[in-house]
C-alpha cells in the first residue's frame, strides 16, 4: 500500500520512539512561537536561572522535557531540571527542585546537561548526558543513568561510558553534546548510535566537530576510527569554527537527519555570539551532506528580541506528525531560556484520479473558507480526520466513523481561524497521512 508518510515505531525488546519517513523535509521553514520563550525562569536567585539544552520525550498527547539549569552564568553548577505539557510544548509545568541535583566536588560528573532521554518497552528510561568535574571547557564526557517510569532515583553509571580520546587524538580535551537512536534493523554490535561533539586544543584544527561512536547495549561504546564525520563548514559559513549535533532522527527510507548547532566565532565580534542551527542528511551515519545549501534553517532572532545572540537547537521531536524544535535562546544580559519552533511534515498533493489505495485531495488549497478534503479508502475503516494549527493543538476533528471502501470526501470551514498554516492527519487502516493546509 503506498502512503506520503510513513510513521514506524522502532521497537526490539528496549525503545520505542517515532521516527519521520519518506516525507520528513530538510525544514528550512521553521516558525518560532510567538509566546517564546516556553521556559523561563524569572527569578534570579533560582537554581535554573539559566536554562539549557532541553532534551523532550514524547509521551502520548504529553510532552516531557529534561533540561539543564544553573544559577550563574558560567559552564558551572549545572543540575537537570524536569518539566512536563499537555498542550504541546506552549506552556510547560516545572519540577521545583532538579530531579538530578549537582554532584560533589571532585565527582567526574558533579554537572550534568542532558542530551538524550529514550523510553523503552521495559518502562525504563534511559539518559546519556554531558557531565564534567568543573567547566566543561575541558575534560567533559558522556555519562549514563535509567530509571523506571515509577521510580523518582536514576541510577547512574558508575563511570563515564564515552571519554576523551588519547593524547593527539582530534576529541582529547572533551566530548561534549550528544545525540542516541536505537536501530532495529543495524547489526548488533551497532544497535545503538551516537554522534557527539569532540575537540581538542591545537591550533591548527577547528574548535570542535562531530564524530560516531556504535554500542550493542548503550553503555559500552566503540569510535569509528575514522573520526569526525561531521566536519566544520567552508570558511565564511556560519559552522566554520564549531559544530555540535542535536537531534538525529532515522526515516523510513533509511536517511538520517540530524540538526546541529553551528558558530563562525572567528567572523563574529563576540566569542559564541552567532550560534545557529543547521541541518544535514547521510545515509550511513559517517557521510554527511549539509541540507540547506550552508545556510542556517534557524537563525538567531531581531535585535531586542530574547534569542537574538544565539540559538542552539538542542532537540527535534514528532508530536501529531508536526516536526518540534526546542531550542536554547540567549541574549546577551538575559541569560538562557528555552524556545519552541514548528515544521511541518507536509505531502505531495496529487489529483483525485491519480489517488492511491490510501491518499487524500486537499482543493482548494490555499483557501480563505471552504475546502474539500477528498480521500480513498481501499477497504472499510474507522477513520479519522483531524486539523492540528502549527503548535500541534487540534483544531476541529472533521470525522471519527467507520467509513466503506471507496472515494469519499468532507468539508473544512477555515473562515473563523487566523491566516496561516495547518495540518489535516488522516488515519485509516493503520495508516497515516499529514498534508498541509494554508488559510489566507
Amino acid at each position: 500500500m503506498k502512503t506520503l508518510l510513513h510513521i514506524r515505531i522502532m521497537a526490539m525488546g528496549l525503545f520505542i520512539f517515532l521516527l519521520a519517513g519518506n516525507n520528513l523535509r530538510a525544514q528550512t521553514n521553521w516558525v518560532k512561537y510567538e509566546n517564546n520563550p516556553v521556559l523561563e525562569t524569572l527569578d534570579q536567585q533560582a537554581w535554573d536561572a539559566y536554562t539549557v539544552y532541553p532534551t523532550v520525550l514524547v509521551v502520548g498527547d504529553s510532552l516531557r522535557m529534561w533540561y539543564s539549569g544553573s544559577n550563574t552564568g558560567a559552564l558551572v553548577n549545572y543540575q537537570i531540571g524536569h518539566a512536563s505539557s499537555n498542550d504541546g510544548g506552549e506552556t510547560w509545568t516545572v519540577n521545583e527542585d532538579p530531579v538530578i541535583p549537582v554532584g560533589n566536588p571532585g565527582d567526574w560528573n558533579k554537572n550534568k546537561m542532558p542530551c538524550t532521554v529514550l523510553l523503552g518497552e521495559d518502562d525504563t528510561l534511559r539518559m546519556w548526558y554531558t557531565a564534567s568535574n568543573g567547566s566543561f571547557g575541558t575534560n567533559s564526557s558522556i555519562g549514563f543513568a535509567k530509571r523506571l517510569i515509577g521510580d523518582n532515583e536514576w541510577e547512574f553509571n558508575e563511570g563515564p561510558v564515552l571519554e576523551v580520546g588519547s593524547s593527539g587524538d582530534w576529541d582529547d580535551v572533551g566530548t561534549y553534546k550528544c545525540s542516541v537512536i536505537f536501530d532495529e534493523n543495524a547489526a548488533d554490535s551497532a544497535k545503538y548510535k551516537m554522534w557527539y561533539h569532540g575537540w581538542d586544543e591545537s591550533a591548527d584544527t577547528p574548535d570542535g566537530e562531530i564524530g560516531y561512536a556504535y554500542s550493542t547495549n548503550g553503555v559500552d561504546w566503540e569510535k569509528y576510527s575514522d573520526n569526525p564525520v561531521v566536519n566544520v563548514g567552508a570558511p565564511e559559513t556560519f559552522y566554520d569554527t564549531w559544530i555540535t549535533p542535536g537531534t538525529v532522527l532515522l526515516g523510513e527510507d533509511d536517511t538520517l537527519r540530524m540538526w546541529f548547532t553551528g558558530w563562525d566565532g572567528f567572523n563574529s565580534s563576540s566569542p559564541r555570539k552567532y550560534d545557529k542551527v543547521g541541518y544535514a542528511t547521510s545515509l550511513d551515519g559517517i557521510v554527511w551532506t549539509d541540507g540547506n545549501g550552508e545556510e542556517p534553517v534557524l537563525n538567531v532572532g531581531a535585535s531586542g528580541d530574547w534569542d537574538q545572540d544565539q540559538v542552539r537547537g538542542d532537540c527535534v521531536v514528532i508530536q501529531n506528525n508536526i516536526l518540534k524544535m526546542f531550542f536554547t535562546g540567549y541574549k546577551f544580559g538575559s541569560g538562557y531560556h528555552i524556545g519552541l519552533a514548528t515544521g511541518g511534515i507536509v505531502n505531495t498533493i496529487k489529483d483525485l484520479n491519480q489517488l492511491s489505495e490510501f491518499e487524500m485531495l486537499i482543493s482548494p488549497n490555499p483557501t480563505n473558507d471552504i475546502t474539500t478534503i477528498s480521500y480513498h479508502l481501499a477497504t472499510a475503516s474507522t477513520t479519522t480526520i483531524v486539523i492540528y494549527n502549527q503548535q500541534g493543538q487540534i483544531i476541529s476533528t472533521l470525522l471519527d466513523e467507520k467509513k466503506q471502501a471507496g472515494d469519499h470526501e468532507i468539508k473544512f470551514d477555515s473562515s473563523g481561524l487566523p491566516s496561516g498554516i495547518y495540518f489535516c492527519v488522516l488515519k485509516a487502516n493503520d495508516e497515516i497521512q499529514t498534508a498541509k493546509i494554508v488559510k489566507l
